[in-house]
């Protein structure tokens, strides 16, 4: 079992006031809880492991994964926990379906079908009730994908689809999923070819997504975009987690009195630690939220302070634009890649309330090839 880890920052409230944030003490729930996790079931590149941390600092209690992204255990130690004792348990539909959405009589919530899908046989004890869909315009994430998977294709060694030693270097010096891709190793056939895999992929999720909501699951739907606004991402996160602790059993007993004892002297320690950070400024000690508890707005702002790390975000010195990395602008620099994409998944896209890439105008004939293939 993973020891809990501790994370501070700072919540900038304004550009003249710096909140000092309370330290937050991640840890699994204890086993054999009877919480039943939802599935955070979004697609590849929609912004899972930043809603992941944000969640695991929100609430104090680690997410998990049907898969082991080792990877990302120094950033999410609850990587590859698929059981009841985390929060919420990552998968996304183009591995884990809803045809793998099994109810077992006499259970509560559904199991992952383990003998159609071996590969998460580790995931055998997991129960959920729910699902938490967090959708992003499928272009960029499209694009945020293909740099992970290029990425990861270097990583573990795979046949390169870069040409060059440098370019190879480069990614594999990069975090995998905050690197960014040199201008020089982009290869635009490939990503052509990519990219319209992905729009198939793209519609296609939203098949699954309406399959799974009739089955009865409690469904929450959040926009990647929402958490990005300032004026509205603190209420979108505080929903988000009054839903999470929704499928937390209520009937939890308090902890016995020598826990509570030794919890107590956790807490007095770690206070004596915070104390030596600096004089006149004191930082306590955030325990997990209780069960169906709603979060304090300080909590989750300090959540998105918390979570601004360079491994899951681009530093400024990363991001598109600039001149030694490629960008979305020139991956979709070609009008006709950006409207056959919008072909297979226009409908769905235009009814999620995105539009064509840099407002591209991809015409009636579009549209109606759209609607074919957009069809179920």
């Amino acid at each position: 079992r993973r020891p809990p880890t501790t994370a501070a920052s700072h919540c900038q409230a304004k550009p003249s006031h710096v909140m000092t944030c309370p330290r937050v003490h991640r840890q699994f729930r204890q086993p054999g809880s009877g919480a039943l996790p939802p599935l955070l079931w979004t697609f590849p590149g929609s912004g899972n492991t930043w809603l992941r941390l944000l969640l695991d600092f929100a609430t104090g209690t680690y997410t998990g994964s049907v898969y082991s992204d080792v990877s990302l255990l120094p950033l999410l130690p609850g990587e590859g926990t698929c059981d009841s004792r985390a929060l919420a348990v990552k998968a996304h539909p183009t591995n884990v379906d809803f045809h793998d959405f099994v109810r077992t009589p006499g259970e509560p919530g559904f199991r992952l079908n383990v003998t159609r899908k071996p590969a998460y046989l580790k995931c055998a004890p997991l129960r959920f009730d729910a699902l938490v869909m967090l959708t992003r315009d499928p272009y960029a994430s499209i694009w945020a994908e293909y740099k992970r998977a290029l990425a990861y294709a270097e990583g573990v060694g795979r046949a390169p689809v870069v040409a060059t030693s440098s370019c190879r270097a480069a990614l594999r010096s990069q975090h995998l999923h905050s690197g960014g891709l040199p201008a020089a190793c982009f290869n635009a056939t490939h990503f052509s070819t990519f990219a319209l895999h992905q729009a198939r992929a793209w519609r296609h999720m939203w098949y699954h997504y309406r399959k799974a909501a009739a089955l009865g699951l409690r469904v929450h739907r959040l926009a990647y975009e929402n958490l990005l606004e300032p004026r509205g991402r603190l209420g979108a996160l505080a929903r988000l987690v009054e839903f999470v602790l929704r499928g937390e059993r209520s009937e939890e007993q308090p902890p016995p009195d020598s826990q509570r004892h030794e919890q107590r002297q956790q807490r007095q320690q770690q206070q004596q630690r915070g104390g030596q950070h600096g004089q006149g400024q004191q930082r306590r000690s955030e325990p997990p939220l209780a069960p169906k508890t709603s979060p304090p707005p300080g909590r989750i702002a300090c959540a998105f302070s918390l979570a601004d790390d360079p491994r899951v975000h681009r530093g400024r010195h990363q991001r598109d634009g600039s001149p030694q990395l490629a960008s979305a602008a020139s991956a979709y620099a070609s009008s006709g890649l950006v409207c056959d994409m919008w072909h297979l998944f226009g409908a769905k896209a235009k009814a999620a309330g995105y539009r064509p890439f840099g407002k591209e105008r991809c015409g009636v004939a579009h549209g109606k090839r759209s609607k074919r293939n957009n069809a179920g």
